[in-house]
């Protein structure tokens, strides 16, 4: 061990001390961006196994369905179904027109995983769910573009997004580049 004591002046300790930090905070912002990198690439291959498992929703016009509404709480968000209603019509494979069966008829449009096939035997009301959409990155269409941000993370804009038959409390913030 043939090391050297070097003498250094106040100046230079504070120097090399600033150096140090700048490449600290050089080494962790470029872990950061890492991370976030490796985040949204496993966030786009997960939506892209799910999107190769969805199967196209077994609705057609005149079917009769339960449709669920989302309902607010201080904590949570809940799901209430309501129905029967009549769909009228099939704005995409995912989206439709759904009617209520009752004054006033007012239509509303649904996303297909919110609604559910309703049956009814012998009078007694039966749910008999024969096949529930996934929510997926493929099926869904952009009805209103709500606001705009800068992630701080992955420094990308970011748009937030209204999407056609789910409520506002289901709004999402989208990276720019993907819409």
């Amino acid at each position: 061990m043939d090391e050297k004591v070097v003498e250094l002046t106040k100046d230079e300790v504070d120097k090399l001390q600033q150096q140090h930090f700048r490449e600290v905070a050089s080494a962790l912002e470029a872990m950061h961006r890492e991370v976030a990198e490796t985040s949204d690439r496993r966030r786009r291959q997960a939506r892209d196994r799910r999107a190769a498992k969805a199967k196209e929703a077994l609705f057609s016009k005149g079917d009769f369905v339960l449709a669920a509404n989302v309902i607010e709480y201080p904590n949570k968000l809940a799901i209430k179904w309501q129905g029967p209603k009549r769909i009228v019509n099939c704005v995409s494979d995912w989206i439709f027109e759904v009617q209520d069966l009752l004054e006033p008829f007012t239509i509303k449009t649904h996303h297909a995983s919110r609604l559910r096939f309703y049956a009814e035997q012998h009078r007694d009301v039966t749910e008999d769910l024969l096949q529930h959409a996934l929510h997926t990155q493929g099926g869904h269409l952009v009805e209103a573009f709500e606001g705009i941000r800068l992630n701080s993370v992955t420094n990308k804009w970011e748009v937030q997004v209204k999407w056609l038959g789910l409520d506002k409390f289901e709004n999402t913030w989208e990276p720019y580049t993907s819409l």
